[in-house]
């Protein structure tokens, strides 16, 4: 019973993956970091800061126009 139970909390662990935080605005108008290498299951958290600065969902295709049906935050 402990060997489950201990194997279902290693699997909780693992199964929440990683947050990773991007600071957007502030001093210069930057998402930091630029960059990011997200696995599946982690969570991209963005902190805004002052200036305007939106999230917007869209294809690879055409990075710079939002995506039919995709968000906008």
């Amino acid at each position: 019973m402990r060997n489950f139970a201990l194997a279902l909390a290693l699997f909780a662990v693992g199964a929440l993956g990683k947050e990773h935080m991007v600071m957007v605005g502030g001093d210069s108008l930057v998402y930091n970091p630029s960059c990011l290498a997200a696995e599946i299951g982690d969570k991209v958290i963005f902190q805004f800061m002052k200036n305007n600065h939106t999230v917007t969902q869209s294809t690879f295709e055409k990075p710079c126009v939002k995506m039919a049906g995709g968000k906008l935050h």
